[in-house]
């Protein structure tokens, strides 16, 4: 199998190196996926990542790509996805152009089709795009690979034992610096022996809460401390100074979480659509969503409208939730009770509330949550569904 070519002046000497360069990058790892990775490029082969949704499997590669200072080229799967979107596809409309302008010129067909046939008229997609680099081996996603079809993963089988591909108008084209190439599954469907043969596997486990912990600090490091600091500089009178967000975050709310797409959402937002969809397994979900930061040291609250297919009372809607596992019924706004981030920091259960018919939508209800985004995280998720599955 064909050697990686990392940039000059890179070398990983060992497993540590590995692990504090990503954690340098903001990623927090741990040993097993620390070796995964090292054992993938000393012995050059394509790294296969399954595990759920949302562990951070596409982000290894990204780290990765930046880690080694090279080009990052991405394949994003889907179901029906083909050569032409994967591989290569030949500018028909530039060919036939060819065509006309050679008229009467005397070639011969086989000069014409040798010509119109050319580099020039080649439209490159990722797959070749990352065996044509010139100058270091480049980092190859191809992300959530489960999600094409089944004959898809042939394309692949050339590119991941020899680092080359076939293309019968031009012959063989093989790689200068072999990509390193990093592939991503949710098992949405098993991948076929040929694939997995062809790879290093390695299964990401939902984090523990240290880990989670170590992951929101690393992201946002100082955040508690700018809450603090600005406030005391509001009371004092003094000019407020910032660090972490871009505005005050102290007596403020920033509607602005991630980065912005060409859409107006942000890609937070975003994520709660489209991981939401992949938990419910439900392609056609859609939510509108903004998201907010708001000056509290811990938990996360959301308010949700949801529509219904038929009539659902606000009476039978608080039956299910107080008996719902993982959740505690704050319902009584004569009393003023309803769910604080305040009363849910570092408790395992949710609070549901403020429970209301939404007067926008038919067969809609309103509500309020609020949770511990540390605790009733994807680490516990894991040990309720597994607990779940032994009854």
């Amino acid at each position: 199998m064909p050697t990686p070519t990392l940039p000059q002046g890179k070398a990983i000497r060992n497993i540590n190196e590995v692990a504090h360069g990503f954690e340098q990058l903001g990623y927090i790892t741990d040993p097993p996926l620390n070796t995964a990775v090292y054992l993938a490029l000393k012995l050059g082969k394509p790294l296969l990542l399954e595990g759920h949704a949302g562990l951070g499997k596409t982000e290894v590669a990204k780290v990765l790509a930046a880690f080694l200072g090279t080009r990052l080229i991405r394949l994003q799967c889907y179901e029906g996805l083909d050569v032409n979107s994967a591989v290569y596809e030949w500018n028909y409309q530039k060919q036939l152009l060819a065509i006309k302008i050679e008229e009467g010129t005397g070639q011969s067909v086989e000069e014409k089709e040798k010509h119109i046939f050319g580099r020039e008229f080649l439209m490159e997609r990722p797959l070749l795009q990352a065996i044509q680099e010139q100058n270091a081996s480049p980092v190859l996603l191809v992300d959530e690979v489960d999600r094409a079809d089944e004959a898809f993963e042939a394309f692949l089988l050339e590119l991941l034992s020899d680092s080359q591909i076939s293309i019968p108008e031009l012959g063989t084209i093989t790689a200068k610096h072999p990509p390193l190439v990093v592939l991503t599954s949710n098992r949405s469907r098993e991948l076929s022996d040929a694939l997995k043969r062809r790879c290093f596997y390695h299964w990401i486990e939902y984090p523990s809460l240290e880990k989670e912990m170590k992951i929101v600090a690393a992201r946002l490091p100082h955040i508690a401390e700018e809450l603090e600091r600005q406030v005391g500089q509001i009371v004092a009178g003094r000019p407020v100074t910032k660090e972490v967000y871009p505005h005050q975050i102290a007596f403020n709310v920033l509607p602005h979480v991630d980065s912005f797409l060409p859409s107006g959402y942000t890609k937070e937002e975003m994520k709660m659509q489209n991981e939401g969809r992949k938990i419910m397994h439900h392609p056609a979900f859609r939510a509108s969503v903004t998201c907010v930061r708001v000056p509290v040291y811990r938990a996360h609250s959301v308010a949700v409208s949801a529509e219904f297919a038929k009539p659902v009372t606000v009476e039978s809607a608080r039956a299910v939730l107080s008996n719902a596992p993982g959740l505690d019924l704050v319902d009584d706004p004569e009393k003023k009770e309803y769910p604080m981030p305040l009363y849910t920091a570092e408790k395992y259960n949710c609070q549901v509330g403020r429970i209301r018919q939404d007067c926008a939508l038919d067969n809609g209800l309103c509500f309020w949550v609020s949770g511990d985004q540390l605790l009733k995280g994807a680490a516990l998720n894991a040990v309720q569904i597994a607990e779940e599955l032994v009854k």
